[in-house]
């Protein structure tokens, strides 16, 4: 059998198939995190030099200076999963212009028209492979499709200036019946964009993400 889900309707309908995501042992993931929180620990501001950078279709380059101020973790991994399709990281940081600017070649002595964190915040955090994060900003405002009971229930600090990031990171308990939250099966790509729409419509109100290591937030 194929390494892949299958789904299939009665009657005339169509065989969907879907990938079946692969799933990693948790210690490589957590060697992965070690890095990384190593590296954001020993140097959690760096300045980037933009060399181009395309904002709202406007060139704008120069150094920005990027602080990453705290790590959460959630998700399967956060549950203590001992096997993880990915890792899913909320990461609060600071991003500022560390010197001159310009803007289609012109100086530019404004403070905004900064480049997406996305572009960035990697040099600060080191590679991401199988991990991803959004910004803490873009999930309290609601702004992401994620699940904010879900994350409020998963969410672990893993790294804040001062912490001890390593027992943050081996004392989060293992669980061999946690595994990846329920996904929704949508029938067609139109059910699933409708219910895109229908969530950044709703209101949602978040609850604050933990400030220690074993404290997880309440759910809002």
């Amino acid at each position: 059998m194929s390494a892949s889900s299958q789904m299939q309707a009665t009657g005339d309908a169509a065989v969907s198939t879907r990938p079946v995501p692969e799933r990693i042992p948790r210690e490589v993931f957590t060697r992965r995190l070690e890095r990384l929180l190593a590296r954001v620990d020993a140097t959690p501001e760096r300045v980037v030099e933009r060399k181009k950078s395309l904002v709202f279709g406007i060139d704008v380059r120069g150094p920005v200076r990027v602080r990453v101020d705290a790590i959460w973790v959630f998700g399967s991994y956060a549950r203590g999963a001992l096997e993880c399709g990915d890792v899913d990281l909320i990461v609060h940081s600071h991003m500022e212009w560390a010197g001159p600017v310009t803007l289609d070649g012109r100086p530019y002595l404004g403070s905004r028209l900064l480049p997406g964190i996305g572009k960035v915040l990697s040099p600060v955090i080191g590679p991401l492979r199988k991990i991803t994060f959004v910004h803490q900003r873009d999930y309290m405002s609601g702004s992401t499709m994620l699940d904010g009971e879900q994350v409020a229930r998963d969410a672990l600090l893993l790294w804040k200036p001062g912490l001890d990031w390593r027992s943050a990171l081996h004392g989060i308990p293992l669980d061999p019946t946690a595994g990846r939250a329920p996904r929704k099966e949508w029938a067609t790509d139109e059910e699933q964009l409708e219910a895109e729409r229908l969530h950044f419509r709703a209101a949602r109100t978040y609850a604050a993400l933990p400030t220690s290591p074993r404290q997880r937030a309440s759910v809002a």
